[in-house]
């Protein structure tokens, strides 16, 4: 088939304008995926895992993060996500600092570890999940049903939606209907090792455990096979074995669950040097008669 030049400009034309729409089909896709450390951010220089970017960053699409390893994003000028805005961070850690305002209007769930610093203000959607402390030289806005697992430190006023949970603590208190909880710790000293006791022989747990809330603290075991906890006694299911015993606090209204803290104790397998005996009892002395005479232990 022949064309003259009118008719190969005519479709030229026709290609580039399918061309041009095609583009704009892709950019209005759905979720666009980014691994920061393999690409760099649009207007931003990259040195090793560190993004600096002189100028606003503006996403108008749905926007993913994969970390391959830590990172660090500094933004000279606001950060806005204008639809949903998810980091999976793989076990790393993202820095987000921004000189500006930080405005996420759509859906956010950030990993495990992301934490935020921003000169200007700090405002979410509803239902965004943080995982990681903010620090802010202006407001913070959290929309409702969000949770935010870390600290938040302001300079201007703290607003949780209804709903809203911080586990972690805030420097100031939030308006809005939303609870920030407060940081606690235990404190749960070394226990005497190594003891010596038969199985069902039992002892105290001492020192005990406290709470720095206040509240009480909970024991349990995570060697079950070696020993079981109930309160604070602890009662040997094996001869010999470390046994280790574990505080908890889970919190409540007004404090976010502690760290889990666990104390160990080697318990040495009974002899028959260890066992006392009287002359009424047998040499085979019954499992009842061995925890009478030594589950205090030596």
């Amino acid at each position: 088939m022949n064309f003259n030049s009118s008719g190969t400009s005519v479709i030229t034309r026709c290609v580039r304008i399918y061309f041009f729409l095609a583009v704009l089909l892709l950019f209005a896709g759905v979720t666009h995926a980014q691994s920061l450390p393999t690409g760099a951010l649009a207007g931003c220089t990259r040195s090793g895992s560190t993004y600096t970017c002189n100028s606003n960053i503006v996403y108008p699409n749905n926007t993913t993060y994969t970390l391959t390893g830590n990172t660090a994003i500094t933004v000279s000028g606001n950060f806005e996500a204008s639809r949903s805005f998810t980091v999976v961070t793989n076990g790393f850690t993202l820095t987000l600092t921004v000189t500006g305002n930080i405005d996420l209007k759509g859906s956010t769930n950030l990993g495990a570890t992301v934490n935020i610093s921003s000169n200007g203000s700090f405002k979410t959607a509803n239902n965004a999940v943080i995982n990681g402390n903010l620090s802010v030289g202006g407001d913070v806005d959290v929309g409702t049903n969000g949770t935010i697992n870390g600290n938040i430190t302001a300079n201007g006023n703290i607003k949780l939606g209804n709903g809203t949970v911080v586990n972690g603590s805030c420097n100031k208190s939030p308006s809005g209907g939303g609870t920030c909880k407060n940081n606690q710790t235990i404190t749960f000293g070394a226990q005497t090792t190594p003891r010596t006791y038969a199985v069902g022989g039992t002892f105290a747990i001492n020192p005990t455990a406290t709470a720095s809330s206040g509240l009480a603290v909970t024991y349990s075991s995570t060697t079950a096979t070696i020993c079981t906890v109930s309160g604070t006694t602890v009662t040997m299911t094996a001869a010999s074995g470390t046994c280790t015993r574990a505080a908890n606090q889970a919190g409540n209204s007004a404090y976010s669950a502690a760290p889990l803290v666990t104390q160990s104790v080697v318990i040495d397998p009974l002899l028959l040097s260890d066992w006392r005996m009287d002359e009424t009892t047998a040499y085979a002395g019954v499992a009842g008669e061995v925890t009478n005479n030594v589950s205090g232990g030596t």
